[in-house]
């Protein structure tokens, strides 16, 4: 990535959008993407989610929206945090605590879904249908099952850029000269469909995490693609080129153009290439001299909550109760209001000697009204007071959640590190008997060596001493060849010549 080294002068925006795939209309099936982007004045962040498309993810659009939402909102909420927090201690925390976080708030709202919208008939019997019956159980044994999805994010500040990603899709980055860099590679593992999920129990272990520092100006531009869009291309080269084009687009036309043409973009690519979902974020770096109000999108600029999210879900079921209430009060007071009248109207028509009765009347109703309204202002107060009282109960169950996960934390911690020193005395105790058992095994070989060095001297003595032997015994017997061969011509000149 090709960085200057002056100090960044304009700010982060994002843009993005989702379309239904072309074969998804055709089959009946919803958009099972998701995107949820924000954007404030120190960061913006991007988060895209994409249903699994099998029979047994019956539910995944809504894993998406839940995945993207809440994938989004905390690294929104992580982000906004920090202050000046070190970049090695932002890398380390958003490694081991922003995957497990969201796994937990993405069951959390899995189960709240589940259940305001139990399982229903014509869900069983799809799933049993197309996958069979062994299916389902698999789906009651474990809900989550049927909201998997993957999840990508991106946020970026003037420091730095980090990215989480499970499962597939894409996200490149674009340097200032139009060269696109995967800050994730391919997954080996990820043939055909096949895909790691937040559904999965190894969740937290396959999320992906990188952290990018910015030294100089920042990247102009950075996109999150699910997999819909990448899959539309022949090959790697093509759908690389999409980044820089989506560059030029940006520069030649600018951002509220690109924006407003993102959804043709996405239904052509959808129905010339896989006919599945596509879904496309852009983080943009701009300088601070042009607007920004198109590059922030709809959702709103602050993602900090004073109060957790399940909190905020019941205070706003509560309120919604405590309006119906007061609209079926309000009814009957017009109601009472109505009656009066029509009372008033019969007194008329009787006489002046009904005046009493109706004034006694009067009196009852207006004695109900006030009723009433003291019944309506107590219930007020009271659903107020419980709602308040359910607010702080959920913030000191949750700040006891988090002090039970610390107290746990440090056992397990402490635990590890006595299992670590255990493993360690016993890997010294090992690696001293290997160490005696690599001694006496080198000793034993110098016995061997030396034993075979002096049997083969023995031996050598042997033979050269045979050898010695036989060559006196070779003497020996020429000698006496000799000396029979002398014998035998001394006796044949003592004979002298036979005469016949």
């Amino acid at each position: 990535m090709t960085e200057s080294q002056s100090s960044p002068t304009g700010q982060w925006g994002v843009i993005g959008h989702s379309v239904r795939g072309a074969a998804h209309i055709r089959q009946g099936l919803p958009n099972q993407d998701s995107l949820w982007r924000v954007a404030s004045q120190s960061y913006a962040v991007m988060s895209l989610a994409d249903g699994h498309g099998s029979t047994n993810y019956c539910r995944s659009d809504h894993g998406a929206r839940l995945a993207a939402e809440i994938g989004g909102l905390l690294l929104a909420r992580f982000l906004d945090s920090l202050g000046h927090v070190n970049i090695p201690q932002i890398e380390y925390e958003a490694r081991h605590y922003l995957p497990a976080t969201i796994i937990k708030f993405w069951l959390h709202g899995v189960f709240n879904h589940l259940n305001a919208n139990p399982w229903n008939t014509s869900e069983m019997q799809r799933v049993i249908d197309k996958a069979g019956a062994r299916a389902w159980l698999d789906i009651v044994a474990n809900p989550a099952i049927a909201y998997g999805s993957t999840l990508l994010a991106v946020g970026a500040t003037d420091r730095f850029f980090i990215c989480l990603q499970l499962g597939d899709g894409d996200i490149l980055c674009v340097d200032a000269n139009g060269r696109p860099q995967r800050l994730f590679p391919d997954d080996e593992r990820f043939i055909a469909n096949e895909t790691t999920s937040l559904c999965m129990s190894s969740a937290a272990q396959e999320f992906r995490v990188r952290l990018m520092p910015i030294d100089g100006q920042p990247p102009p531009l950075i996109l999150g693609m699910t997999d819909g869009y990448a899959n539309s291309y022949s090959d790697e080269e093509d759908f690389l080129k999409v980044a820089p084009d989506y560059l030029q687009m940006l520069r030649a036309g600018g951002v509220e153009y690109v924006a407003s043409d993102l959804p043709r973009i996405l239904n052509t690519v959808s129905e010339l290439g896989s006919g599945d979902d596509v879904t496309i974020a852009m983080l943009i770096y701009s300088p601070v001299t042009r607007s920004l109000e198109e590059l922030h999108g709809s959702e709103p600029t602050s993602s900090v909550v004073a109060i957790p999210m399940e909190a905020m879900a019941t205070v706003e079921a509560h309120s919604l109760r405590l309006l119906a209430i007061e609209h079926s009060i309000t009814q009957d007071l017009s109601l009472h209001g109505l009656l009066k009248t029509h009372i008033r109207e019969l007194a008329t028509e009787l006489g002046v000697d009904s005046q009493d009765k109706f004034a006694e009347i009067s009196q009852q109703f207006i004695a109900l009204e006030a009723s009433v309204r003291t019944m309506q202002s107590d219930l007020r107060g009271d659903l107020e007071s419980a709602i308040q009282s359910l607010v702080i109960n959920q913030a000191g169950l949750e700040l006891k959640i988090f002090e039970f996960e610390t107290r746990v934390a440090s056992q397990m911690r402490l635990e590890l590190a006595e299992n670590h020193a255990l493993f360690d005395a016993r890997l010294a105790s090992l690696e001293a008997a290997l160490a005696d058992l690599t001694e006496s095994t080198h000793l034993y070989q110098r016995r061997v060596d030396q034993t075979l060095i002096e049997q083969q001297q023995t031996f050598a003595d042997e033979l050269d001493e045979q050898r010695r032997q036989y060559l006196q015994l070779r003497n020996l017997f020429d000698t006496l060849r000799k000396i029979v061969m002398w014998l035998g011509s001394r006796q044949g000149l003592q004979a002298g010549p036979r005469i016949e």
